[in-house]
């Protein structure tokens, strides 16, 4: 009789998970939402016009779209010799262009009680639907020096895929596809402002469809070998199905 009603306990609690699931709504995806940095990326750099120019930035801000609230990012990025890429001027600072090689970030999103944490890597996202991305990317790097001083500033534009976990009260999603990147800044915060006007921005324009995180399931109930039930003695064990 305890066993009976031990199983009827746990199916009702199957179906108070089975019910909780399946009042969980499936989020909106994250194209459309748009980031957008309040001050300037704190970036570092390491310039080399002839080689391989890398380096990394952190940057806060506003985000727009389906999920507005503010985020943080983080990120690394190389580009390859500048002359090797042709794009049309990106203004005083940057003449010649090199093809990106590298774009790696984390990101956070916090929308109200919604938390979203993904990653981004260089590459155009390809959907069943087909791919929406920048038509040029590219990297560049220069020294500038004015009376205020020196900065090494940077532009970077890349097409990114993104993996994102989407975490609300009810539920946890994921979310794939394809984000814009585009990215100037500089080594000197007192300089940068009179050399370009440094800005990072970043749009996801691609989703292949948010996705629920299905829990696992739940262990199985612990036996307890001196419940009355479990009759079943044998050698040091009583009961529970152990031989």
């Amino acid at each position: 009789m305890k066993r009976a009603r031990l199983v009827a306990a746990i199916t009702a609690a199957g179906c108070v998970v089975g019910a909780q699931a399946a009042a969980a709504q499936t989020p909106a995806t994250l194209t459309g939402e748009n980031l957008q940095a309040t001050s300037a990326p704190t970036v570092t750099l390491a310039c080399n016009p002839n080689g391989t120019s890398s380096g990394t930035f952190s940057v806060t801000g506003v985000a727009t779209g389906p999920y507005p609230g503010t985020f943080t990012e983080t990120g690394s990025f190389s580009f390859g010799p500048l002359g090797a890429v042709n794009v049309p001027p990106q203004g005083p600072a940057f003449t010649q262009f090199g093809e990106v090689t590298a774009f790696d970030a984390q990101f956070t999103i916090t929308s109200g009680t919604t938390t979203i944490t993904g990653t981004k890597t260089l590459g155009l996202f390809v959907s069943p639907t087909g791919s929406v991305g920048l038509t040029f990317t590219f990297g560049s790097c220069s020294e500038a020096t004015t009376p205020a001083g020196t900065t090494t500033v940077v532009d970077v534009a890349a097409n990114t895929t993104y993996d994102a976990t989407i975490d609300q009260p009810d539920g946890r999603f994921t979310d794939h596809g394809g984000a814009e990147v585009t990215m100037q800044g500089g080594t000197n915060p007192d300089v940068n402002g009179t050399v370009i006007g440094p800005s990072f921005q970043e749009t996801f324009v691609l989703s292949a469809g948010v996705v629920p995180v299905v829990p696992p399931p739940p262990p199985p109930p612990i036996c307890n070998e001196n419940d009355q039930g479990n009759q079943n003695q044998n050698g040091n064990h009583q009961g529970c199905g152990i031989p």
